[in-house]
């Protein structure tokens, strides 16, 4: 009885969590802009590097929490990479309801394709060097793939701001009202919501853990959900709040696909970041603890992020199938994971 409880009150708590990034998502967004035009501050440095940050603060409090208090670095990895592969499901959705609506929206920046390819470096080497002997695997404590990443991050960051550059024109317009607002409300208001979203990440992390290793029962048999499905569904999708908030707001609201994009394909460099971290701050590289559900997904991720660097130069019809197939895929994937 006592186990059925403990089980209801992660599931209470991370619904509660889940809620608070939901909400807390859109108003960090919002004021990081505000924040940006108030102090005259760049449009790369407040809208775009700041805004992609911000929105990956919960997979960046869930991941840690995962590693260090939860001791379970698979739900970590499923986390960052789930919430990745959700993210560009997101793009192909989003690609797809475009389409069929028929929107007058900007242009796409052409800078997108080489943030899309950075983001993939990892999951993609990953695959390919988890194929090999462990010690081909690794350099010191730090995998191969890690080392690769920091080797490429300089011009990663270039490139991330170049796409900002030529996002420059799309710009949220806010009322006199917000740009009344004093400095030190805005600030405020910021850092609370940036305080409440980490550690609603941590709640996530922890109760994701409990979640995941708590034993099931159906017709007589024990069964676990597996950190590699709840890590890629539960709480990849619930860290991706922000990114989701923020897309939908770009394109509905402002019109503005560059935003849609920039901010998700930010936000899934950023979250190849935390990998990093992860993998620099653990004693055995994450590569050796990967799990096979955590391969299938990054084998998922690494192949539909590929296509999707294409779509932009498929006609109507192919851009309607493709995105049909990967959204499709994600669900395929989701069950191929389920008890890994």
């Amino acid at each position: 009885m006592n186990t059925i409880i403990s089980l209801l009150l992660n599931i209470g708590f991370f619904i509660l969590a889940f809620i608070i990034v939901f909400i807390s998502g859109d108003k960090l967004s919002f004021y990081a802009k505000l924040l940006g035009k108030k102090k005259n501050v760049s449009d790369f440095i407040m809208g775009t590097i700041l805004l992609s940050v911000i929105t990956s603060l919960p997979e960046l409090s869930s991941g840690f929490s995962a590693i260090f208090l939860a001791k379970n670095p698979n739900l970590m990895i499923a986390d960052v990479f789930g919430s990745n592969f959700f993210n560009i499901t997101t793009l192909w959705f989003a690609v797809l309801i475009v389409l069929i609506l028929k929107f007058e929206l900007s242009e796409i920046s052409k800078s997108h394709i080489n943030t899309i390819l950075f983001s993939i470096i990892i999951p993609v080497s990953l695959v390919l060097f988890f194929l090999l002997p462990p010690h081909f695997r690794k350099l010191g404590v730090i995998s191969i793939p890690s080392i690769i990443l920091i080797a490429l991050l300089p011009f990663a960051m270039k490139t991330f701001k170049s796409a900002a550059g030529e996002e420059a024109e799309d710009e949220v317009s806010f009322s006199k009202k917000y740009l009344n607002y004093s400095y030190t409300k805005i600030f405020s208001t910021f850092l609370f919501f940036s305080i409440l979203i980490i550690f609603s990440g941590i709640i996530l992390g922890k109760t994701s853990d409990f979640i995941a290793k708590f034993p099931f029962h159906l017709n007589g048999k024990e069964f676990f959900l597996g950190s590699s499905f709840v890590g890629s569904l539960f709480l990849a999708i619930s860290t991706s709040l922000p990114e989701v908030s923020v897309t939908m707001y770009s394109i509905f609201k402002y019109k503005s696909i560059n935003l849609a994009y920039g901010n998700i394909l930010g936000s899934n460099l950023f979250n190849t970041l935390i990998f990093l971290l992860g993998d620099l701050f653990t004693k055995s590289p994450l590569i050796n603890v990967l799990s096979p559900g955590n391969l299938i997904l990054l084998v998922g991720l690494s192949i539909s992020s590929i296509f999707f660097i294409f779509e932009k130069n498929l006609n109507k019809l192919f851009k309607i199938i493709f995105a049909i197939i990967f959204i499709a895929v994600y669900v395929v994937i989701l069950t191929l994971i389920f008890g890994k």
